[in-house]
């Protein structure tokens, strides 16, 4: 087994100046931002995120003595980031999404949802896309704590000024919650896959935290990661996702998005098979999916006369593909559960 190196003993030696924290330090193979203004990245959401450079663990609760800077400041510093990242020997750089930060504070950008409070239409991507922007600004939740952790006032205040720049149905809050809290996890597991390197010795990673974190987070990440016991989870679940035989077609495009494409295609509501053909498999190939489905194509075909396919724990999806083990109700997408169709199921986690 390798040898653990705790990040406990370097922890207090780290953290003992605050200033040195502010600072942001990287190492030199990795694009730099003009440390001066990284250090008054300390704003308020009417002005700016600072791309997750600020310090939640000090961040005030009281929204009346939370410290702001000079909107020059938040735009001199996009700029900066976006030249680093714009230059040609670089990858694409962090989605800033200027547009919505600029816009009039008198102009809500409107959202549709449908039945579950799901965000469709011509907006929901660009919906999504600045809820992911904001999962990486650390303002509603450090990204070394897990978001089912945030106290309810937190969340709301997510809520309160989402509303600032969209117009957004009260239905859609339980989605919003849901969505942010993914976006959080899948933000530190790109860090995490980005970044970490369990080969390599722990002083050496400490004293080269990613960018877009301040050092205090990338500490506690770190201390995290090394744990014996999440190392031991790390290794079984990606034994888990080596079994994983299906892989989506469908791209950043959510299930909700799909479904309201088949409803007009169909003419009629979609079932789960016909979701599962349009995200899955194209009826083509000899894929697991596309197995599968021909399957479910078998046994919708000796439905009774008038029968329908409609979702229930017994419906031609569940018969091939087996029951959810979370309570979910598979090809609906994130928000959805089974006892929104057939009863009782086992409790949401928020």
């Amino acid at each position: 087994m390798r040898k653990r190196v705790s990040v406990n003993s370097h922890v207090s030696k780290e953290l003992s100046s605050k200033s040195k924290l502010q600072k942001g330090h990287v190492s030199d193979t990795r694009p730099r931002v003009n440390k001066s203004k990284v250090q008054r990245v300390s704003i308020s959401h009417e002005e700016g995120i600072g791309a997750g450079l600020r310090d939640e663990d000090t961040e005030p609760e009281d929204e009346a003595q939370r410290p702001t800077e000079e909107h020059d400041d938040y735009t001199s510093y996009f700029e900066d980031l976006e030249e680093h990242h714009n230059q040609a020997d670089r990858p694409r750089g962090p989605t800033l999404m200027r547009q919505i930060w600029k816009q009039k504070s008198s102009i809500r950008i409107p959202i549709v949802v449908n039945e579950h409070g799901q965000p469709i239409g011509a907006n929901s991507s660009k919906f999504t896309h600045f809820l992911g922007h904001l999962s990486r600004s650390y303002q509603y939740c450090p990204i070394y704590r897990p978001w089912n952790k945030v106290k309810p006032e937190k969340k709301n205040k997510l809520l309160k000024f989402l509303r600032t720049k969209f117009d957004i149905p009260p239905t859609a809050d339980s989605w919003i919650i849901q969505s942010y809290g993914r976006k959080m996890k899948n933000w530190r597991a790109r860090v995490k896959d980005c970044f970490f390197d369990q080969s390599k010795p722990i002083e050496a990673q400490l004293k080269s935290p990613p960018l877009e974190l301040t050092k205090r987070h990338w500490i506690r990440l770190l201390e995290y990661w090394t744990r014996d016991n999440v190392m031991e989870m790390t290794e079984k679940n990606k034994a888990n996702r080596a079994k994983k035989k299906l892989s989506q077609l469908m791209g950043k495009k959510s299930f909700a998005r799909i479904r309201e494409e088949l409803k007009v295609s169909l003419g009629r509501e979609p079932t789960r098979v016909d979701m599962f053909k349009e995200c899955y498999s194209n009826g083509s190939g000899e894929g697991e999916a596309t197995r599968a489905f021909k399957k479910m194509k078998k046994l919708t075909e000796k439905l009774g006369e008038g029968a329908t396919n409609a979702p229930r724990p017994d419906d031609v999806f569940v018969t091939i593909m087996g029951k959810a083990k979370n309570g979910t109700a598979e090809m609906y997408g994130l928000g959805v559960r089974a006892n929104h169709f057939w009863g009782a199921g086992p409790q949401q986690r928020k």
